[in-house]
């Protein structure tokens, strides 16, 4: 994964800090994606690249990674819940496999 912004906490680590500071992490990967796509929208392809230096599939999967994991502490292990925490757990070991394989 990407070097954490700097305006992530250093507080005391907590399960409730680090996913707050897990959401914060997200929202920055997930902006720096959406800047680009937008950037795309209007100028087209770079000339050596659509997307330039910005990988955005990275960036979008360490989002969905991080907001997976977020998702799936907050959720209750009952009944319906389960079988979306699962189909969650799922997709975020996809994403991390992703980042491991390409970006690790």
């Amino acid at each position: 994964m990407t070097t954490p912004p700097p305006f992530v906490s250093s507080e005391v680590e907590t399960p409730e800090a680090d996913r707050r500071n897990s959401a914060l992490i997200a929202a920055h990967q997930a902006s720096e994606a959406v800047t680009e796509l937008l950037r795309y929208h209007r100028e087209g392809p770079h000339a050596y690249s659509a997307f330039g230096d910005v990988d955005i599939v990275e960036k979008l999967a360490e989002t969905v990674l991080l907001a997976g994991r977020i998702a799936i502490d907050e959720l209750a292990d009952d009944g319906y819940l389960r079988e979306y925490r699962d189909e969650l757990g799922q997709l975020t070991a996809a994403a991390a496999r992703f980042i491991d394989g390409w970006a690790g």
